[in-house]
């Protein structure tokens, strides 16, 4: 899938009235530097612009890292940040992706300095697309939604555009089609509102692989050929090859292995003209795949290897564990920042959190159904049943809205963890949160640890259990003022080590612990087995 590559805008950029990279305008700037020698603020200017609109990966590094030098020297932070960014970008098409997260990072960090939402919003954006590159969809989406929730608030609507175009695409890579349809329709309604030409191909194109999924290949056909048709005139060949690709999909559908051929190898020598380091991999599989089929072995062999050089290349452990390295170093450092400029707020006003109208979330998750099921593992009849009672419960009889009672049913692992970082980032620290859990759950003798048990959990291994210190994590972590876990499952007991409050309190003892943030567990059981 093809996503939306932004590229950083300064407010002093103002000498073409235009948003994206264009390789006819970027030409005319390079002719203009090699023409002679420029005074330092003409040669600071310039190389901004050659930056912003250049489209090949190389020359970008090379000019953008002049343009670094520059912005350090001047200490100039709004330049420094656009600066890594188009650098990031530049990467991120060579498909290092380790050195582009590490160039967004600092972007992103340049933009936290001055701040600057926008470029807040386009750094978490290319964050997310990193990821989604990687195929880590759980920490693109949660990159998406910060960036969507920043651009919201920017001025900018067709940055606004990009990020609902490229979080629709991640729902297209997991195949939840409606949902990329939705967000395709909206940032196809801003680029039409702007008359913005290239942002109207990519939405183009993402609806053609939408209808390709969905196997309407006339209308994928038409779409996919328009796109292009509009991305040609803007010299982006880096989406072209993705959309040819998927063209090559199409065909292959449908028995036209000819023209499958056609367009994979067009896409091919062009990726590899330009040093497209996804597309080359991407290409070479295809054709992979198609000479096998028109029994063309030799050939198929010669491209397998291609492909699968280049996938152990940009996919290595090392590289994603040095992504990690990168976003927690940068958190911790964020998270320092934030405590001190909290700590300095906070001595400054002696002011207090209020508990004015705090809202009240619950997050509900029951599981009913378990993929692999057995005897040592078997289905329930009632969890989905008392979540939604509970649901019921809470909305008609308590301070509850319907909109921020978030209930899931038979969630894999990765969806209940994703539920916690929706959780986490909209609820605020006057807030308060019920979670409640139903499903198994497991006792670990030897480690002294309870698990619940998603519904992709197996009996065998506990890849996809959930640790009960997990859970502990997660609540610890969250912004809310008062938390409540209910978890009826075996062996919930593990919770927290503190279990009651003995004392009885009086109206006036009960309202200074309310003032107090609290952290409390109600368990069916302590270490014990207990009914469905």
């Amino acid at each position: 899938m093809q996503k939306f590559y932004i590229v950083a805008f300064s407010l002093l950029l103002t000498v073409y009235p235009t948003f994206c990279q264009n390789q006819q305008i970027a030409d005319s700037l390079l002719n203009v530097h090699r023409g002679g020698q420029f005074h330092d603020s003409l040669k600071f200017q310039l190389l901004k612009n050659i930056t912003f609109y250049e489209t090949h990966p190389d020359s970008i590094l090379k000019y953008s890292n002049l343009y670094i030098n520059i912005a350090r020297q001047n200490s100039a932070y709004s330049s420094m940040y656009s600066a890594y960014f188009q650098r990031g970008n530049a990467y991120r098409m060579k498909g290092d992706y380790d050195l582009a997260f590490a160039d967004y990072y600092r972007a992103l960090d340049n933009g936290i300095k001055i701040n600057y939402t926008k470029g807040i919003g386009n750094s978490y954006m290319a964050i997310a697309d990193t990821y989604s590159v990687l195929g880590d969809s759980r920490n693109a989406f949660h990159f998406y939604r910060r960036a969507i929730s920043e651009l919201r608030d920017s001025s900018d609507s067709l940055d606004l555009a990009h990020a609902i175009l490229n979080a629709g695409d991640e729902y297209l890579n997991v195949l939840k089609l409606d949902s990329a349809l939705l967000f395709f329709m909206e940032s196809t309604y801003i680029y039409n509102q702007k008359n913005y030409k290239p942002g109207q191909a990519y939405s183009l194109g993402n609806m053609g692989l939408v209808y390709a999924r969905q196997k309407r290949y006339e209308l994928a056909e038409i779409n996919l050929l328009e796109a292009t048709y509009i991305l040609d005139e803007l010299g982006d060949d880096y989406a072209i090859c993705d959309y040819q690709l998927y063209m090559a999909d199409i065909y292959r559908e449908v028995g036209e292995h000819k023209l499958a051929l056609e367009y994979t190898r067009r896409a091919y020598y062009v990726a590899v003209e330009e040093g497209y380091k996804e597309q080359i991999r991407d290409a070479a599989q295809k054709l992979s795949e198609i000479y096998d089929t028109m029994g063309k072995s030799n050939r198929a062999l010669e491209y397998l290897k291609v492909y699968v050089s280049l996938r152990d290349s940009m996919n290595n452990a090392g590289v994603i564990q040095r992504m990690s390295d990168l976003r927690r170093e940068f958190e911790v450092a964020q998270a320092k920042a934030e405590a001190q400029t909290k700590s300095i707020r906070a001595v400054a006003s002696n002011d207090e959190i209020t508990d004015t109208n705090p809202i009240y979330y619950a997050l509900i998750v029951g599981v009913n159904d378990y993929l692999f099921s057995n005897n040592e593992l078997v289905d329930l009849n009632n969890p989905i049943s008392d979540a939604q009672n509970l649901k019921n419960a809470l909305v008609n009889n308590y301070a509850f809205e319907d909109e921020n009672v978030l209930i899931i049913e038979d969630p894999t692992r990765s969806e209940v963890i994703e539920s916690f970082e929706i959780i986490s980032d909209v609820i605020a620290e006057k807030d308060n949160l019920l979670i409640f859990y139903a499903g198994h759950g497991v006792w670990d003798e030897k480690l002294n640890v309870g698990y619940w048990l998603p519904s992709d959990a197996t009996s065998k291994s506990k890849v996809n259990w959930i640790s009960n210190s997990t859970v502990r994590d997660y609540i610890s972590g969250l912004k809310t003022k008062h938390t409540l876990l209910i978890s009826d499952a075996c062996f919930s007991g593990s919770i927290f080590k503190s279990r009651q409050l003995e004392n009885e309190l009086d109206d006036y003892g009960f309202y200074k612990i309310y003032k107090m943030p609290s952290r409390k567990a109600m368990t069916s059981g302590t270490l014990d087995s207990v009914p469905d």
